[in-house]
Formats: C-alpha cells, structure tokens, sequence
C-alpha cells in the first residue's frame, strides 16, 4: 500500500490534468537526473580516493555516509512518515491493524533510505572493486549487503521519531519544539 506511489509514479500515470502530468513529469525527471548526479559524483570522489592512496577506506567511508545520512534524513522525516494524517481515513478503513499500518510505514521509510543507500554503496564499491581487483563474489556480495545495510539506521530514525513525536505532542509550542529537535539531530 506504501510503495504504491514511490516518488508518485502512480499519481503520475493516473492523473488527468494535462498540466498536473506535466509538473509531476517534470518533477520525477528532477528526480531522477539528481539520483544520478548524486551516483556521479560518489564516483567521482571514489575515484580520487584511489588516485590519492587512500582505497582501502572506500567502504567504510561510504557504508557510514550513507548510514549517517539516511539516520539524519530518517529522523526527519519519521514522525510524517509514521503518523501521517492525510490518508487515515482511507486506511482505517482497511481491514488493518494499528501494527501493519505502522509496519508498513516503516518499510517505507526502509525503502527510501535503500533507495539512497544504492547510490551511494553501489558506485563506491564497483570503483573499490575495480580499484583493488577483487573478484566475481565481491561483486555478488555487494547487493546483500546494501540490502541489510539501511535496516538499523531506520529502525533507529523510528525510535527517535516517535520520541520525538512524543514530545512534540506535549508541548505547547509545537512548530518551535520540532525545529529545536531537528537542530539538535543535525548539530550533535
């Protein structure tokens, strides 16, 4: 239910304002050519790493960069993402429980940071790869491993999401807590 409308696709096949088409095509083409620039240029700083002798970092300096970014982004975005009121009508009307709602929610989340994760991890390790000589099954290995790899920087971005929502919830001044709270994630 989630994944229906990943970065709208679904929006965008189905809508019937030529002009919305337009701007939503538009949008996804924004997308799409900033997901490969982001791949370019984790390219382009693997391939100066190798050229400076510093190769064998390549995988821990991109498996943490994706990690932190994906945790920053994840905290972010997870009190929208899990409590998200614009379509609690349609899904409480589901036969659904509260927990599969917020499963779901959080496979959401899972998903874009993958999504994310693939554009960092990939490039980096083919250029590694490449770099070092490694063989057939480091290439093979590669795709698990970025599999599990946004697994706990989800889970702990929900956590802090709903701690967050917690105490956003209980305060009086929600807009100005929310900002304090994103602050500190980026700034510790």
């Amino acid at each position: 239910m989630e994944l229906i409308n990943f970065l709208g696709i679904n929006e965008l096949r189905h809508v019937k304002d030529p002009a919305i088409k337009k701007q939503k095509g538009f949008l996804f083409g924004v997308l799409i050519v900033l997901y490969v620039f982001l791949a370019g240029y984790i390219v382009m700083q693997s391939v100066l790493l190798g050229k400076i002798g510093a190769t064998k970092y390549i995988p821990v300096l991109y498996f943490a960069l994706a990690g932190m970014f994906n945790l920053v982004v994840g905290i972010y975005r997870a009190k929208a993402a899990i409590y998200r009121e614009r379509d609690l009508e349609m899904v409480s009307a589901l036969p659904l429980g509260g927990k599969s709602i917020v499963v779901s929610r959080v496979f959401r989340m899972y998903f874009d940071n993958l999504v994310v994760g693939l554009a960092v991890i990939i490039p980096s390790m083919i250029i590694y790869g490449i770099k070092t000589g490694c063989g057939v099954m480091f290439y093979i290995s590669i795709l698990p491993v970025c599999i599990i790899s946004p697994i706990l920087p989800t889970a702990i971005a929900a956590w802090v999401g709903i701690v967050f929502a917690a105490i956003i919830a209980r305060n009086r001044h929600k807009v100005l807590t929310e900002v304090i709270l994103v602050l500190v994630v980026v700034i510790g």
